[in-house]
C-alpha cells in the first residue's frame, strides 16, 4: 500500500491526469501521468495514455488506449483455459 497519494484532477471533466505516490517511510517514490484525454461515447472522459513510473528502479510502464468504445464486450473465446495459458 501507500502511505499517502497526491492527484491532481481536471476541473472540466473530473479526470485523474496525475497522481503521485508516497511509501510508508515517506519516500515520493511513483508517479502516474495521464496524457491525451479524450471524450468516449456516452460522455466518459478518458486518458488514451497513462504512464506509471517508480523512481526507486527506474522502471516505467505506459498503456494505450486504441479503442474508444466502452463496454464492447470480451468473446468468450478468450477466456478459454489453453487461451489463458498461452498469453502469458
Amino acid at each position: 500500500g501507500y502511505d499517502k497519494r497526491r492527484l491532481w484532477v481536471r476541473k472540466d471533466n473530473f479526470v485523474t491526469i496525475q497522481t503521485r505516490f508516497w511509501n510508508r517511510k515517506g519516500e515520493y517514490f511513483k508517479q502516474l501521468r495521464a496524457y491525451d484525454v479524450v471524450r468516449l461515447d456516452k460522455g466518459v472522459w478518458r486518458p488514451s495514455r497513462i504512464e506509471m513510473g517508480d523512481f526507486k528502479t527506474g522502471h516505467k510502464t505506459l498503456l494505450e488506449f486504441e479503442d474508444r468504445v466502452l463496454n464492447a464486450g470480451v468473446p468468450d473465446s478468450v477466456f478459454t483455459e489453453r487461451n489463458l495459458k498461452t498469453r502469458r
